[in-house]
């Protein structure tokens, strides 16, 4: 695919919310967990496609060498651990994960998962076959839905808001007892809820790998801008179609040393190598 392309890697439709006189079959949810996400997209022009779930995994590989970011999104509140279309979904995902790992030490894929997103990747992350809810702490929220002000161990991704919609948290404590997590990733933000404090955003310390509870792509424009630039210099490694370690592109700069590289983002963008 010539132009810019986001994957959207949606969750099944909860059968507890289909309308049972409704004969049609859903795969997937698409809607409200993903419309504004959307709209970002196709405001800077950049075209999407679904990856479903039930994909041959064959094509897995395919479809991520034909897209230049991965977007998973959220779900409706609830644990699903036992419906055999969830289960499918966590193992596709899972699948698609240990490729996309191996993509970003040749070319950046950047990835965000989102609410239901955010769940699935710390159970990935942590290497469980299946998801596991006791990773995280239900706090029975009277009012799942809101807007609240989280706190940035990283300024350069402080905003002014973030809009959640929560019913379960993945605290701090659960952090710091990962066996992967706190070695792999950077807790960028944080939120306080009931005293509890509820870690929002996650990334991968080398690669453009983000883990949002909040809905970040639609409140934060710092790191919805560092997203899109990494599928920018994505979509030029695809055109340009190089092979090599070296590689110079018009306003950068990319080499990898060891398999490994480290991106930091500016204003000015500018991507530093590690030596």
């Amino acid at each position: 695919m010539n132009k810019l392309t986001i994957g959207l890697y949606l969750p099944p439709y909860p059968k507890q919310f289909q309308n049972k006189e409704d004969k049609n079959k859903y795969v997937f949810c698409l809607g409200a967990f993903s419309d504004h996400e959307i709209v970002i997209f196709k405001n800077n022009n950049i075209q999407y496609i679904i990856i479903p779930y039930t994909i041959d995994k064959k094509l897995i590989s395919t479809y991520l060498e034909n897209i230049d970011g991965l977007f998973i999104s959220g779900n409706y509140p609830g644990v699903y651990i036992a419906d055999e279309e969830h289960k499918q979904h966590y193992n596709t995902l899972q699948l698609i994960m240990k490729k996309i790992l191996v993509i970003n030490k040749k070319r950046p894929l950047p990835v965000i998962g989102e609410c239901y997103g955010y769940e699935l990747l710390i159970n990935i992350i942590e290497k469980k076959n299946s998801y596991n809810d006791s990773l995280f702490t239900n706090v029975n929220l009277k009012i799942p839905l809101f807007y609240k002000k989280s706190i940035f161990l990283d300024k350069k991704y402080k905003n002014n808001i973030s809009f959640y919609f929560l019913n379960v948290l993945f605290l701090m404590d659960n952090y710091s007892k990962t066996k992967y997590l706190k070695n792999d990733y950077n807790i960028i933000s944080y939120l306080i809820i009931n005293k509890y404090k509820m870690i929002d955003i996650l990334k991968h310390k080398l690669y453009p790998i983000y883990l949002s509870k909040s809905h970040t792509f639609y409140d934060n424009q710092v790191l919805k801008d560092e997203f899109l630039y990494f599928m920018k210099l994505s979509h030029e490694y695809r055109l340009l179609n190089q092979e090599k370690n070296d590689y110079k592109f018009k306003n950068y700069k990319f080499k990898t040393i060891k398999n490994s590289y480290l991106y930091e983002y500016e204003p000015k963008i500018r991507l530093y190598q590690i030596n």
